[in-house]
Formats: structure tokens, sequence, C-alpha cells
């Protein structure tokens, strides 16, 4: 059977629920074995998703720990203009470009991802191909709460910086970068 390769912030959870939990979190592809699927996401998006998801764990952790992650309430900007400074393994995974999950060798893209879906049109391809692996229907978890779409979030900076930080996605996963 095959299983999920989980790229953080592309809709991985809920796909890991949908196989029943046939996947892998957050690994490389050289670090599992077999064939895979998995779901990448736009880098703009995939940016201000990851921002927002971070923002909600930090007023989690603020309401267990009142003033303890008072930094973590920059602006979107800043999150990225600092996110070299993060030192902390999680927040590194997280911030780590899509194609280093499928990388193998030379390879930009391991043949041993059987398909690469997209989450931009996850809804209306994920029904076929559930029925093909046996799969179940795709639940929606871990839905940021942000106040409006990622187009409204660019600025200049912020697209100079994702289309620096995210350049191998825009080149071998086929998004278009703002310019």
């Amino acid at each position: 059977m095959i299983e999920f390769l989980h790229i953080p912030k592309t809709g991985g959870t809920s796909i890991l629920n949908a196989t029943k939990g046939k996947g892998n979190g957050h690994k490389f592809i050289n670090d599992i074995e077999g064939d895979c699927f998995s779901c990448v996401r736009n880098p703009y998006d995939r940016a201000c998703s990851l921002y927002w998801f971070m923002l909600g764990r930090y007023k989690e952790a603020e309401k267990r720990r009142p003033f303890s992650m008072s930094a973590g309430y920059m602006s979107l900007n800043d999150f990225w203009k600092t996110a070299n400074e993060r030192v902390n393994p999680l927040t590194i995974r997280l911030m780590t470009p899509q194609i280093k999950y499928l990388r193998d060798g030379d390879k930009v893209i391991s043949p041993r991802i059987k398909q690469l879906l997209r989450f931009e049109t996850l809804s209306e391809d994920w029904p076929a191909f559930a029925l093909e692996h046996g799969f179940n229907e795709l639940p929606h978890f871990n839905k940021s709460e942000r106040p409006g779409t990622w187009q409204e979030e660019m600025t200049p900076e912020l697209i100079d910086i994702i289309n620096e930080r995210f350049a191998d996605d825009f080149e071998h996963l086929g998004y278009e970068r703002i310019n």
C-alpha cells in the first residue's frame, strides 16, 4: 500500500486521518522506505499558513504561561525576516522548503513519489485518489485562523523573502513567483 509523505502545512493532518494513519510524519523521502505520495502547496500560501499556525501555538502557550511567548506576536513580515534566527528543530523543519522533503540524491523529485497532489486542488482530486487506494473522505483539520487570503497578506518585502527562501519550490513544483 502506498504511504503518505507529510510535508508540513500542506493539509497533511487531514490526509493522515483519511489514510487511516498510513504515512510518515514530517520525514524526508530518504528517511523512509517504499513508494509514497505527497501533497505540495503554493509557497506564499504555505508561508502565511505557517505564520498563522505558529501564532495560534504562541497564543495557546501564553494561556498556560502568561507573557511567556509575547515575542511570538510579531508581524508576518517580521516572522519571516527573522526565520533564520529560530533554532528550534520543529520550527526549522516546518520552515524547510517542500522540495527538500521530495529530493532523492540527484533526482529533484524521487521516483518513489508516485503521486504529487496539490493543496489547491486537493478537495477535487482526493475522492478519485482515495477510491483508488482505499482511503477515507478527506476531513479538514488544523485550519489556520487567518483574517484573509494569502494574496491580501503579501507585501513587496514578504514576496522577496518567500521568493528567495522557497526558490527551489517555485522552480521544481511549478508555482509562479510574484514579482
